[in-house]
């Protein structure tokens, strides 16, 4: 009989021999949609046109009338939403005012009743299609949609948004104050330390 490391040996010398990755090369693809920014979606509209994609929006008001020009987007079939990308402090009042304006979830699917549920600025982990590129934007379909559990409220973004306007305004001690409201609630990691960072700059000379 064999020994046992011998006959080890032989089993692995056996297996078919599977292509170490090289220095610079990437891992097989998997079935995962990448992960991509709305904003970077908006900043090249045609780079993933018809490619499905995952991406973390922030909601926006639903569009109740729009004009779906010569796209497949029609009233009668989609709810139109305007989204912010996830990055984006909406206390910045030029994040704030520009929206994703061409989000849409197609009527009677668990995504638009999701979206159509939700309150102005929850955060959802979307799969979508960017499916037409139209007036420079994508027109983005939102195939599913998760809601997550932190999210910035509209309290946040007004204390936030005033704290802003009395540091501008040299006004330190009450921005510090407006700023700290700010952070009450569950907000995601980068906005709570956004807003340490703001609330530190209190404390700096101006």
């Amino acid at each position: 009989m064999r020994p046992p490391a011998l006959l080890l040996l032989g089993l692995l010398s056996a297996l078919p021999l599977l292509p170490a990755l090289g220095a610079g090369e990437e891992p097989p693809p998997s079935d995962e949609p990448p992960l991509v920014t709305l904003s970077g979606l908006r900043a090249d509209p045609p780079a993933h046109l018809g490619q499905e994609v995952q991406c973390v929006l922030q909601l926006g008001d639903p569009v109740p009338a729009f004009n779906p020009y010569l796209t497949r987007f029609g009233p009668g079939e989609f709810l139109c939403f305007q989204a912010w990308s996830d990055e984006r402090f909406l206390w910045d009042r030029a994040a704030f005012e520009d929206p994703a304006p061409y989000v849409f979830a197609r009527r009677g699917t668990p995504a638009a009743d999701l979206l159509a549920a939700a309150r102005p600025y929850q955060r959802f982990r979307v799969r979508a299609v960017p499916r037409e590129v139209f007036l420079g934007e994508p027109w983005i379909e939102v195939l599913d949609a998760d809601r997550m559990h932190e999210s910035v409220s509209e309290g946040t973004i007004l204390h936030a948004a005033r704290g802003l306007e009395l540091l501008a305004e040299g006004n330190a001690d009450l921005a510090r104050g407006q700023l700290q409201r700010a952070k009450a609630g569950f907000l995601p990691e980068h906005a709570r330390a956004e807003l340490e960072r703001l609330i530190e700059s209190c404390a700096e000379p101006r």
